[in-house]
């Protein structure tokens, strides 16, 4: 009997390179979430919402499965190069406009921009801690109290609060109400940004006359980070 000669399978380049291109694809996709995440955990979501797309978008390109989607749909498929280049392309205006909308926020760090919290270390000597409240115009309708309570980050180190505390005084200094409003997540506010809370109280029926309510920023050990007043007729 002769000898069977045996198979032998190479693996070869082509199949290292798809690897290579699935590995980057779903990073620029996770990338791109992750970017959407960011941004709405910081305020810039609208701002980061374009470049997050793009960026996602590149990475699909990159996927085997995107010639696949375009032979189906529209009966046409891209060479390597060409969604390369298309890649490219989108990673670069991706950036830029990452870049132009953190640029504000690295900018406020005094070039101690260290990518993770858009700002100095509380703890450096450079540190500046300055919260700025203000409160709106007050307005009474229907027995209910409204007005916006706006909060920014005037200094050059992230500060996070999630309770606004209120108090509210009559015109012979007697407090008439009080009440810790807390949102539903903590605001995490970066050099330069603000955040407004839109306050109401319900139920308001105490007499005609003249009050002051008092907006105090709590950080989340409960300590007073600035407060601010204002006086209204009701």
């Amino acid at each position: 009997m002769g000898k069977q000669k045996g198979k032998v399978k190479v693996v070869g380049m082509g199949f290292v390179g798809k690897i290579f291109v699935w590995v980057i694809g779903v990073l620029f996709i996770l990338l791109g979430l992750l970017l959407l995440y960011r941004g709405l955990e910081s305020g810039l979501f609208g701002k980061l919402l374009l470049s997050s797309l793009l960026f996602i978008l590149s990475g699909f390109i990159l996927l085997p499965l995107f010639n696949s989607v375009l032979a189906r749909f529209f009966k046409v498929q891209l060479s390597g190069w060409i969604r390369f280049f298309i890649f490219l392309s989108l990673v670069v205006v991706a950036f830029i406009l990452a870049i132009t909308a953190l640029s504000p926020l690295i900018q406020s760090g005094a070039g101690n921009y260290t990518g993770s919290d858009f700002g100095v270390d509380e703890n450096s000597p450079d540190a500046i801690k300055e919260i700025i409240a203000s409160i709106g115009e007050v307005s009474l309708k229907d027995n209910v109290l409204s007005f916006d309570v706006l909060v920014e980050n005037g200094g050059n180190v992230q500060v996070s609060f999630q309770i606004i505390r209120l108090i509210f005084v009559d015109s012979q200094g007697k407090e008439v109400y009080s009440v810790d409003a807390k949102g539903d997540k903590v605001m995490n506010l970066y050099p330069g940004e603000a955040s407004k809370s839109e306050m109401k109280v319900s139920n308001w029926n105490y007499k005609t006359d003249d009050y002051k309510v008092s907006a105090s920023v709590l950080d989340l050990n409960g300590g007073v980070l600035t407060s601010t007043e204002k006086e209204f007729h009701a």
